[in-house]
């Protein structure tokens, strides 16, 4: 179960390239950046910025739209295919409300009543720079479904197209705890997402944490397609996780296992035995405070 569970996240969660603060070394292509010689020789263009390491040059310098603080009148799209995470049957019928990030536990929905279609669709409009999460739930006669939420990072300015949101029978818990060697405590919620470099690509080498973590919470990463608690670090398919994460508010972190090096950090949702699906890319400085 678990091989399915993180491969899904990966297609399922979107890559998004970075915005880098305009005051780096302005470039078009990557000669404008290697005619200055030096550090530069071989500095790549990225994102109009000249970066010596097109990796992780990013780190520290990253800039997102600002979120205003009142909502703007442009809307956007989302569309989110949800399917089953053990058979890959799309799922109509799955319910959606849209929560924002500081309502944990989604008291005022600013959209209820939402549902997948025919097709497995859960298309949704927001207000441009969205930043929140979505709790899906979803059941049959005869299968219940972990109830999951999906939070967003970075906000949302644009449509989005999220093609694979897998979600979990009950019944699949007890395999994903046995791969790991590992059961989900009742009282714990589990993050699962998929760690991206400032190029948008999977990345490799990437811890992931939680704060208020105890000796429960148990960080796994996919090795060769296989969950692992043993493993230490996310492999070039960028998926890993936590499991018996505390409830509440959480910040999850990755940072870079060679160096140590903090890449960014996301706020999320955790609540008992549901499941968080997010993102970890790099993040402006303001967010790492």
């Amino acid at each position: 179960m678990g091989r399915y569970l993180i491969a899904t996240v990966a297609y399922s969660t979107a890559a998004c390239s970075v915005l880098v603060d305009s005051g780096r070394e302005q470039c078009a292509v990557d000669r404008d950046c290697q005619k200055r010689g030096g550090v530069f020789a071989r500095a790549l263009c990225s994102n109009s910025v000249c970066v010596t390491d097109a990796q992780w040059g990013c780190v520290g310098s990253v800039v997102w739209p600002m979120v205003p603080p009142i909502a703007v009148p442009e809307k956007v799209t989302v569309k989110l295919t949800l399917s089953d995470l053990l058979s890959g049957d799309l799922l109509s019928g799955a319910t959606a409300r849209v929560c924002g990030k500081l309502d944990p536990k989604c008291d005022s929905p600013t959209q209820t009543d939402l549902r997948s279609d025919d097709a497995g669709v859960l298309t949704v409009t927001l207000n441009k720079f969205f930043d929140g999460y979505f709790e899906i739930k979803y059941s049959t006669p005869e299968l219940f479904y972990v109830d999951t939420i999906y939070s967003f990072n970075p906000p949302v300015d644009a449509d989005r197209n999220i093609p694979f949101i897998p979600l979990v029978p009950f019944t699949a818990l007890e395999v994903f705890g046995a791969q790991l060697n590992m059961q989900p405590l009742p009282d714990r919620g589990t993050v699962i997402g998929l760690a991206y470099d400032c190029q948008g690509n999977s990345a490799e080498g990437i811890k992931l944490s939680s704060d208020e973590a105890d000796d429960k919470t148990s960080p796994f990463y996919m090795v060769s397609g296989i969950p692992r608690l043993d493993a230490t670090q996310t492999d070039k398919s960028g998926q890993g996780g936590i499991a018996n994460v505390a409830v509440g508010a959480r910040l999850i972190s990755g940072r870079r296992a060679s160096t140590g090096e903090l890449i960014g950090t996301v706020s999320v949702q955790t609540r008992p035995i549901w499941i968080t699906y997010t993102s970890m890319l790099p993040t402006p400085l303001s967010m790492q405070k």
